[in-house]
């Protein structure tokens, strides 16, 4: 029971990481240099692989 409880624990961190992570990556992503010149090269990502100019 003990092992099963670490277990859990320790998931509950990682998945509280990756939260932490993901709105700290969606707030840099909605950060001003990105919205500046974001919109054009948004619309031409899907298309293909990224070019960095």
């Amino acid at each position: 029971m003990s092992l099963a409880k670490t277990a859990l624990w320790g998931l509950l961190i990682l998945m509280g990481a990756l939260l932490l992570d993901w709105l700290l990556f969606v707030r840099i992503a909605n950060a001003e240099p990105v919205r500046r010149y974001g919109s054009s090269r948004k619309r031409r990502t899907p298309s293909g692989p990224a070019v960095p100019r």
